[in-house]
């Protein structure tokens, strides 16, 4: 749109003493034509210059798409589709309601684009009345299964952060990332019904910070991760989700494979897995903390081998009785299949026998290998509210791996080990270590964890918890 300018004052000194400025001279009209939807602004230097407003947006919060119809209603997708661009950031801002999408294909965000909105806080609300975050209700009119939302075909990744989003199908995937690098989703609380709430493979260098699936009803993965991907981070997720039914294994963070992946102070509740781990390489799990679920982490499947497994610490404990899979309970650490395990320090709750000795879960050990084990170390550990003895592990009929325990105590007996060691290759799970007395002598000492099936001991590991790594696949 043309402006119109005009002096506003009159010049009263002469640019030449002989001739008299006149007023069509001083008033002349001046004509300022810009380009359409363009600000006016500064640059660096001081020069006025034109300023795209999605560098600008609403107060900061980033570029705020036209037509937009926060009734939960009219459908949302062309707005934000329209105004998706490379390199923007798109701001939603919260609303009484939620932002309805009803086109199947959902939002394709291009090149380092963020969708953005407002999260109060991680909640457990449900959406209706939440009115301090952004919601997004992905409502699809047609199609058995659908991706929310999803990357472009690009190298370059997107991101998601501080908003709610709603599915309503046990089919569809929340957030989808296929096929590019450098993805985020940070901030996002997760509503409603769907197969998983984020999905990652073929990508890399990629973050999960923050994200909340409590009271939504997930069908297979919390979070999921790839066989072709990375250097994953995923930190401080709350995930709280019973299992749809008791025949579905339902894990709170599944990863097919890749390498280099961290997983920072999960709190995992009420899941099949806490985390189930299939063929990754070098993966970090650092200050876990489980409640309510049937096995707290799962390394290796049927026959799968996974390597370079690192547990740091952590908080584990079994299941409740009011579990809807509480009859295939079994242990909380099951290494089934994995390469240089590394236990440190974990803290178990109420395992097996209590604190007097007396049996508390005759189907809940600490730790249980697999015949697909091959070496592991524990260091430290403790127990509270029980008594592990020497039950702090048992392996399946055939596991043979090798494994070295180092100052393993039991708060509730008199004895301590030093060391515990088997090497790898030897037949069976008999080790040898030495043993500091009450006394200070040091003795060696004669030790087997005994098969699960050994004289009636325990049943062999549920076939829940023994059941095939679930590969999904993205929707489109």
């Amino acid at each position: 749109m043309p402006l119109d300018f005009r002096h506003a004052k009159v010049a009263t000194t002469p640019d030449n003493p002989a001739a008299e400025i006149g007023s069509g001279e001083w008033n002349a009209q001046h004509v300022l034509t810009g380009t359409a939807n363009r600000l006016l602004g500064f640059d660096g230097g001081g020069a006025l210059a034109e300023v795209d407003p999605a560098t600008v947006g609403g107060g900061g919060e980033g570029y705020v798409p036209s037509g937009l119809n926060p009734n939960d209603a009219a459908d949302n997708t062309a707005a934000v589709m329209a105004a998706a661009a490379p390199g923007r950031r798109l701001y939603l801002p919260p609303a009484a309601a939620a932002y309805r999408f009803t086109d199947p294909a959902g939002l394709s965000l291009p090149a380092l684009c963020t969708l953005s909105g407002s999260r109060r806080a991680p909640t457990i609300n449900t959406p209706a009345g939440d009115a301090g975050t952004t919601m997004l209700n992905f409502v699809p009119s047609s199609g058995t299964a659908a991706t929310f939302i999803k990357n472009a075909a690009s190298a370059n990744g997107c991101g998601v952060e501080d908003i709610g989003v709603k599915t309503n199908r046990a089919t569809d995937v929340a957030i989808g990332i296929n096929g590019s690098y450098g993805n985020f989703v940070r901030r996002v609380s997760f509503y409603g019904t769907m197969l998983m709430p984020v999905f990652m493979d073929n990508t890399y260098v990629c973050y999960i910070d923050d994200i909340v699936t409590v009271g939504a009803a997930v069908h297979r993965y919390c979070t999921f991760i790839g066989p072709n991907t990375n250097q994953m981070v995923i930190s401080r997720p709350h995930f709280s989700n019973l299992p749809p039914n008791a025949a579905i294994a339902q894990a709170g963070i599944g990863i097919a494979g890749g390498s280099g992946h961290t997983i920072l102070a999960p709190c995992l509740q009420g899941h099949t897995f806490g985390i189930i781990l299939k063929t990754p390489q070098g993966v970090d799990v650092i200050n876990p903390r489980s409640e309510n679920v049937l096995c707290n982490i799962r390394t290796g499947s049927a026959g799968f081998v996974s390597n370079g497994i690192s547990l740091r610490r952590g908080t584990y404990s079994r299941a409740y009785t009011d579990h809807p899979q509480y009859s295939s309970r079994g242990p909380l650490i099951y290494a089934e299949g994995a390469k240089d395990l590394d236990i440190d320090h974990p803290t178990f709750l109420n395992v097996r026998r209590n604190a007097n000795g007396t049996i508390a879960d005759a189907d809940c050990f600490p730790i249980v290998v697999g015949n697909n084990m091959h070496t592991f170390m524990l260091r430290g550990g403790s127990w509270v509210g029980s008594r592990a003895r020497d039950e702090i592990f048992r392996g399946v009929a055939a596991a043979s791996p090798g494994y070295q325990i180092d100052a393993f105590w039991d708060h509730n007996d008199t004895r301590s080990f030093e060391t515990i060691r088997k090497t790898p290759g030897n037949y069976g799970m008999i080790g040898y270590g030495t043993q500091l007395t009450a006394a200070g002598a040091i003795n060696q000492v004669f030790w087997q964890p005994d098969h699960l099936e050994a004289s009636g001991l325990n049943k062999p590991v549920s076939s829940l918890l023994n059941s095939a790594f679930f590969d999904p696949v993205l929707p489109a």
